[in-house]
């Protein structure tokens, strides 16, 4: 998503990958770019990581998805703008447990997956 989204003309952009596979596909694909490339688990970048962001996408591994979300949602409030964006990525089946600061204000499923927005309140 972060290539693409590059493509259409927004950035800065940061891509945060732990998979090693998925990590040198990425970095391949960004080759001529100024996309910035993270190789950690994003479960040890701190609340200090970012900050001022308009949108955040997340694409987990679904399996791990609602334990992510409980441990990242408080985190992730701190980086975004006031009116910032977080597209957080499931199983067309997973509803996210309400998380406080934040509000569901769409969720849309394509196919096998469900993208839920966000807005901290």
């Amino acid at each position: 998503m972060g290539v693409e989204a590059w493509s259409r003309g927004y950035g800065p952009v940061t891509c945060v990958e732990r998979e090693a596979k998925a990590l040198a596909i990425l970095v391949a694909n960004i080759k001529g770019t100024d996309i910035k490339v993270l190789s950690r688990d994003i479960r040890r970048l701190t609340p200090e990581a970012f900050h001022g962001l308009a949108v955040i996408f997340v694409d987990p591994p679904y399996e791990e998805s609602p334990d992510l979300w409980l441990h990242l949602a408080p985190r992730m409030r701190d980086w975004l703008v006031p009116e910032g964006i977080l597209v957080w990525e499931t199983d067309r089946r997973t509803e996210l447990v309400k998380s406080e600061g934040w509000d569901l204000i769409n969720s849309r499923q394509y196919g096998a997956a469900r993208f839920h927005f966000l807005q901290t309140t």
